[in-house]
């Protein structure tokens, strides 16, 4: 097919390359497909929203994989981080071309995926399974909140106490907060998790409680820990 019409016409020539070229683009954006779904995981790796933003930073490097997961909340938003000696790629509606220590963040992930797992094309550097986690699905994002508790976990209970009352593991997290004299601590492999702050080795102690969805609330007294995420 003759794009550029017969006898090469300047008019009809420029109208002719117009078309070729949203032609191009259309095809372009058709084939920006979104992340495939998967076989769920058992066993994810979850962030709260520790740093207020409700950002999940996924890090990419030689040695990341599909077989591991991360669980992301609808509300949350993902940061893919590369992390890398080289570039990468992901494909998240469209490619993305990531050089080493660049990253690019999404929009919350409930306004572009249902909830389930999914597995993101990419490469060289794997990319890790997302499990998008509805609140429906969540026990923590239906905790009701009062002047000293939030559910069943109240301040000055101990991590064992909040383990029991809510029936699921409470532990630290280091990297949420590194000082030993100052920890946070979380309902592992849920996004919507409060954080649980305290301070000493002793006996865990809750001082203060950080709820981050559906609201942002606290609970307690944060400075006693030294710490607001």
């Amino acid at each position: 097919m003759n794009l550029l019409g017969p006898g090469g016409g300047g008019g009809n020539r420029s109208a002719a390359i117009a078309g070729l070229i949203a032609v191009l683009l259309i095809t372009a954006c058709s084939s920006a497909a979104p992340p495939k779904q998967a076989v769920a995981s058992t066993s994810c790796q979850a962030y709260p929203g520790a740093n207020g933003n409700n950002v999940v930073t996924v890090y990419l490097y030689e040695t990341s994989n599909t077989d591991s997961c991360v669980a992301v909340g609808t509300h949350q938003r993902i940061e893919f981080f590369n992390k890398g000696l080289g570039g990468t790629v992901v494909e998240w509606f469209g490619t993305r071309q990531l050089e080493s220590d660049s990253s690019f963040a999404t929009e919350p992930v409930g306004e572009l995926l249902d909830p389930g797992t999914y597995v993101v094309e990419g490469g060289p550097f794997e990319v890790p399974r997302l499990r998008i986690v509805a609140p429906e699905e969540s026990m923590l994002a239906q905790l009701v909140a009062s002047d000293n508790s939030l559910g069943p976990v109240s301040v000055g209970m101990t991590l064992r106490d909040a383990t029991n009352a809510l029936g699921q593991p409470v532990r630290i997290d280091r990297e949420l907060a590194p000082d030993p004299n100052c920890w946070i601590a979380t309902a592992a492999g849920d996004p919507f998790s409060p954080l649980f702050l305290g301070t000493g080795s002793g006996s865990r102690t809750i001082t203060a409680i950080i709820q981050t969805h559906p609201v942002d609330r606290v609970i307690g007294d944060p400075d006693l820990c030294h710490r607001t995420p």
